[in-house]
């Protein structure tokens, strides 16, 4: 679909959305942020040098801090892939000696889980995945401190020196004059290459294959039936290049990274650096220049003495000693040791800044407002920093920007493109296609693999799986082609409004922060995070009846040329950057271990994350039912492929699990509720959670994603950006002619509600209703009849109380009477109270593991006592209180969350005191694991170990939850002796986000439960 040139024109002078807005700046108001951090010395970006002079300073008695936009430490070995020794080059410091362990070569792996160690060994603070953006300065305009941005929203640091150890000077750069002028034209650059062929010299890149080095890999295939270990060898390509750069901006480096990677790229390759090595010419005005590169003075920008530039943007005079640093961490790292401490040195004889403030502001206010993520938790017992109004460059205008080009995003960037939008892509990491490349998750599972999928399957000759690096090669190569930008390293932190329109982003690049207008937003970080940025309404792990519950991901090690990898053993917030930090430390300290693992995916694959409330929110009935509907976008395929307990009402009547369902989802469940000029897409759309468990399979998110891109487009091209306003049946028809949606979907209208007739039929259904827990992927009359009286409940109340009240069978008179109670409705009371009163235990129940098929689920007393939370009485109080007796430390998860969501539904203070004598008797406290962060707990040496769960369960995780659970009950029913507050507030510095969330809302609201 192409809008013709004509009609855009047309558009564009009739509606002018944004022309009004000439701008290169936007001011962000006034803001108060958490001092996260304040200490010694601040290293900014995490090269050799830089941890090199973090442990040096720490050496020197300094309290140090680092922190980095990657998601590891090591950027310059690792993303630039400078894993091996020169001939003649040998480590000049420790820690180099101990990268290469007397060998030639390494691996990222090696590098990384090494820089984690000797930071930890010296209890130097580090936070990964949090970019360095604005540099703060003391009412003397001396460095003292900077602003950092992460999936936590915006903090920050205050410090007596900065190390900026960035690639790009972020920091240094902001100084007024301290770089010299950039001069436009040709630049020397490098890349490299793992695996594949040498590609021929040009008059812009000349290769080589790097002598006496390879990486090898072994892997497990079949041949003849049998197993059996097959060894691959991979050489290595390093690739001079050089490059036209226009202008020293990130967007002109992404070009150009772009172009050298296209050229170089190879159908076999197994590995490449992340960016493009660019030696800049320009350089700081050094405090007192020289020619030796281990002067430190060329390392002070004149006119401070506070703050270094450790990167190739030293002042050293001779260009080619600079170079030769840039091309070799390892001649850089003695430097970082002499630097960091030179910096410990400073900082013993300096007064920490009392007022700090970004550098001076000269915009003036408009319209358009600056919104970014809420201030976390995590931080609130943290100093606040109040810092002033201050300017934002505005990057560039585009039609439709495209945040996270993961497994939706990338194809909605490239649906947009081709409809003849201008296009952004940003994302956070150098590949795209999220969890089918980066989380290293290359099978499918179910799903259409039809239109769009179709056509990258044909691409690649996939079947069931793919090669990873050229999946996401070929995504890359054909965004560009279609004529889309892509901006890598980069993360989305905000946003922009006028009113109620998203107008643009804030972004965090390795240049620092900026804006990004345009006319439409896709927000495809699967998580929601521009939406929630706007003030969206959104939905997570509590269900609104105040249980916790998440789907199980995995964070995995990479060898290459591997397929893949698919654990599934932690469970992780993705809103909380110290869950994410800490889980990818512990998978690394154990993956270290392993000498055959190369490296660590990139991406945490987590299955279950923030959705929005949108304009319309898909639920398990619409699916057990195929409802239809006007405005379908993409159809999907999958069973309930649920790793967590689930939280549906109907869900709690009875699993799913096994067979395999299709469903539609609608234009409406991408529009998040009460924004314009917003499409959310992936993880991020609006379903129930035990809803999304089925329409996540890749294939169809795929198509969902090239869809909303061409209604991204759509909405530029004819409404000015108005997403609500498009003509849905155009949009339809495209989708249609492109086979990514069924011909049936022009004349659908909405299903529901259903015929009286269908509704008694589904009653008379439920009489053959179980609470089994069905495995093979068979038919089964009862899943759509129990979702088709819980979606019409006003029509089916009364013709369930007629089938309890003439029903002699008596497992059918305690299921109508569970799915009555759950329905609001009092009629079954007494059975349901009676049934748990016979019950002489608890029987099935099942730990929180990641069994995915057969476990996470409730068995059938579980059930019933979920049922008893719904009818609003304290009737069902005494036999609880007798089923909490019976249950210990090892009774399964699922009678613990059975029991706390009735008893949280029908609270007391009357239940306060067994409560709390439960948690003292049956041994349930002590199972918190602080963060490192909070200073009062001294880190031990499980501080860094993060326990996962199995087929089984796992004690950690589910002995956490038991006690969380039991102590949040016992504060929402009055709490007993502040047992329960105590409990909460050692959760709050969990090192799990989710059981950290929990406590906090509960301290907070007083309940876990949402507001009906």
């Amino acid at each position: 679909m192409r809008i013709t040139y004509y009609l855009k024109l047309a558009v564009i002078f009739a509606l002018l959305p944004l022309s009004g807005y000439s701008l290169d700046k936007l001011v962000e108001s006034k803001a108060s942020l958490p001092l996260a951090y304040d200490v010694d010395v601040l290293v900014a970006g995490s090269s050799l040098a830089g941890i090199e002079a973090a442990c040096a300073a720490a050496d020197n008695g300094a309290s140090v801090l680092v922190i980095e936009s990657r998601p590891y430490l090591g950027y310059d070995i690792c993303a630039n892939q400078k894993l091996w020794l020169d001939p003649g080059e040998k480590p000049q410091t420790e820690i180099s000696q101990w990268i290469f362990d007397n060998k030639r070569q390494t691996t990222p792996l090696k590098v990384k889980g090494l820089f984690d160690k000797v930071l930890l060994k010296r209890n130097v603070q580090f936070l990964t995945g949090s970019f360095p953006a604005e540099l703060l300065v003391n009412e003397n305009g001396k460095p003292a401190g900077m602003t950092m941005v992460n999936r936590s929203g915006r903090q920050a640091i205050r410090a007596k020196v900065i190390i900026d150890a960035t690639p790009y000077a972020t920091l240094i750069r902001q100084l007024p004059n301290a770089l010299t002028d950039f001069q436009v034209g040709e630049k020397q650059a490098a890349f490299t290459v793992i695996g594949g062929d040498l590609k021929k010299a040009n008059e812009i890149i000349s290769g080589k294959q790097v002598p006496n080095l390879q990486f090898s890999s072994k892997h497990q295939v079949k041949k003849n039936k049998k197993k059996t270990w097959v060894t691959k060898n991979y050489p290595v390509y390093h690739y001079d290049a050089k490059v036209d750069l226009k202008d020293d901006t990130y967007r002109e480096h992404s070009k150009a990274l772009h172009k050298i990677r296209s050229m170089v790229s190879d159908s076999k390759m197994a590995d490449h650096s992340e960016g493009l090595l660019v030696f800049p010419e320009r350089m700081i005005h050094a405090k007192k220049a020289s020619e030796d590169s281990h002067d430190l003075n060329n390392y002070l920008p004149k006119g401070f003495d506070n703050i270094f530039s450790l990167n190739a943007y030293a002042g050293i005079k001779e260009n080619s000693a600079r170079l030769q640093l840039l091309k070799s961490p390892y001649q850089f790292a003695p430097i970082g040791k002499k630097l960091g401490a030179e910096a410990a040195k400073i900082a013993k004889q300096a007064k920490a800044s009392q007022t700090i403030d970004y550098i001076a502001s000269k915009a003036k206010n408009g319209k358009l407002i600056v919104s970014e993520q809420a201030k976390s938790f995590r931080f609130n017992d943290r100093p606040q920093l109040v810092l002033s109004d201050h300017d934002l460059p505005v990057l560039g205008r585009w039609d439709v920007v495209v945040v996270g080009a993961g497994t939706s995003g990338a194809p909605a960037a490239l649906g947009a493109a081709r409809a003849g939008a201008k296009t952004l892509a940003i994302e956070y990491m150098d590949e795209l296609g999220g969890v089918g490349t980066a989380g290293l998750i290359s099978t499918y599972w179910y799903g259409f693999r039809f239109g769009y999928t179709a056509e990258v399957d044909k691409a690649l000759g996939t079947k069931e799986s793919w090669n990873q690096i050229q999946k996401s090669e070929w995504l890359r190569q054909q965004l560009l082609k279609s004529g889309a930008e892509l901006w890598f390293a980069s993360y989305g932190c905000g946003v922009v409004t006028k009113g109620n329109k998203v107008v643009g982003i804030v972004v965090a690049t390795p240049f620092g922060r900026g804006i990004v207008l345009a006319d439409v937003v896709v927000d495809g970080t699967g998580n929601s995070d521009l939406a929630a940025a706007a003030k969206a309404k959104t939905q997570y792990s509590i269900s609104k009846h105040g249980d916790l519950s998440v789907q199980i991901s995995n964070y995995s090690y990479r060898k290459l040329g591997y397929g893949t990898n698919n654990p599934a053993r932690y469970m992780l917030n993705d809103n909380d950057i110290f869950d994410r930090w800490h889980l990818k430390l512990s998978a690394r300290q154990e993956a270290y271990k392993n000498p055959a693992v190369h490296d660590m995916g990139q991406l945490i694959p987590s299955r279950d994350r923030r959705r929005i409330i949108g304009e319309y929110v898909l639920t398990t009935e619409d699916i057990l039912t195929k409802r239809t509907f006007p405005d379908t976008i993409s159809h999907h395929k999958s069973n309930f492929d649920a790793g967590a307990h689930p939280d549906t009402e109907m869900f709690l009547i009875k699993d799913m699990k096994g067979p395999v369902f299709t469903c539609d989802m609608p234009y409406r469940s991408v529009i998040p509720q009460g924004l314009e000029g917003l499409l959310v897409i992936g993880l991020g759309a609006s379903a129930d959670r035990d809803a999304m468990t089925l329409v996540r399979m890749q294939p169809d998110l795929q198509n969902q994603g090239y869809a909303v891109g061409m209604a991204a487009a759509m909405a530029v091209l004819t409404t000015g950006g108005n997403v609500r306003d498009i003509d849905i049946k155009m949009l339809q028809r495209e989708l249609v002619n492109n086979n990514c949606l069924n011909k049936r979907v022009l004349t659908d209208r909405d299903s529901f509600p259903l015929s009286q007739d269908k509704i008694k039929q589904a009653v008379k259904e439920l009489h053959a209703l179980t609470i089994d827990v069905h495995q093979k992927p068979g038919k089964d009359d009862t899943h759509t009849a129990l979702a088709v009286v819980i979606s019409h409940p006003k029509e089916s109340i009364p013709l369930l109380k007629g089938a309890y009240t003439k029903t002699t069978n008596p497992q059918a008179k305690i299921n109508f009477a569970r799915i009555l109670a759950i329905l609001g409705d009092q009629t079954g009371k007494k059975t349901l109270i009676e049934a748990v009163k016979k019950a002489p235990n608890w029987g099935d129940g099942w730990d929180y593991s990641n069994q995915r098929k057969y476990a996470n689920t409730y068995g059938p007393v579980d059930r019933i006592v979920l049922a008893l939370g719904f009818l609003n009485t304290k009737e069902i109080h005494p036999p609880l209180l007798e089923k909490l007796q019976q249950l210990n430390l090892q009774s399964p998860l699922s009678h613990y969350k059975a029991l706390c969501l009735a008893l949280r539904m029908n609270k007391d203070k009357s239940l306060a005191e067994p409560l709390a004598k439960f948690l003292k008797e049956k041994k349930l406290k002590g199972h918190t694991q602080a963060l490192s962060y909070y200073s009062e707990f001294k880190a031990n040496k499980n501080a860094y170990i993060r326990q996962g769960v199995n087929t089984k369960g796992g004690a950690m995780v589910n002995n956490k939850f038991k006690e969380l659970l039991i102590a949040a009950l016992l504060f929402e029913c009055g709490d007993y002796q502040n047992q329960g507050r105590k409990i909460l507030e050692a959760y709050t510095k969990d090192v799990n986000g989710h059981f950290a969330e929990y406590a906090n809302k509960v301290l907070t609201h007083g309940t876990a439960m949402s507001k009906q």
